[in-house]
């Protein structure tokens, strides 16, 4: 269930929040709702954003994580009223080894790599991530994926099948 997936997302990033003295809140409106994806991914996608929530802020405050749903689509956001991202900075925030230069400070070792694996772990899932910001006000970012019945599940898995992929594939080792 998604409170199951939020639940493990935030047991690996209470360090960060904890640390920071940052008051956390979740409201989930449908805490029964199931999604068909790999689970670990889509908790590192949440952990990712918790974790910058709490590093790009000052001690004390909050971060929100929501979830909502319609018919065929689930939207997860998390916000927090950090140091926001710069107006000019935002369409380039989800690009490999991006990092805004004046929060350089705050990224405690990051690459600038974990908002591009947002990303593409989230389309991957067939959804879209997008973020809005104001500097010194905060950030929210808002994840829709899609709900997929097990039914429709296992349609897209034999039309996936059917196609062939002549892409390559780079893969990005981290250590």
């Amino acid at each position: 269930t998604i409170r199951e997936l939020i639940t493990n997302a935030v047991e690996t990033s209470i360090p960060l929040i904890e640390g920071g003295q940052h008051k956390l809140g979740i409201n989930i409106r449908d805490d029964t709702l199931s999604l068909y994806v790999d689970p670990n991914r889509i908790e590192q996608v949440i952990s990712n954003l918790l974790n910058n929530a709490a590093k790009y802020k000052q001690p004390g405050e909050e971060i929100e994580v929501s979830v909502s749903a319609d018919d065929n689509e689930l939207t997860l956001s998390v916000e927090d009223n950090g140091i926001g991202i710069p107006e000019d900075a935002l369409p380039t925030i989800f690009e490999m080894f991006n990092q805004v230069e004046r929060n350089m400070g705050h990224a405690q070792g990051g690459l600038g790599i974990g908002l591009t694996l947002v990303r593409q772990i989230v389309e991957m899932h067939g959804g879209t991530v997008n973020v809005s910001s104001t500097e010194n006000v905060g950030s929210v970012f808002i994840i829709k994926l899609p709900i997929l019945t097990c039914d429709s599940a296992a349609e897209k898995n034999r039309e996936n099948k059917n196609k062939t992929d002549s892409r390559s594939l780079r893969i990005l080792v981290v250590d």
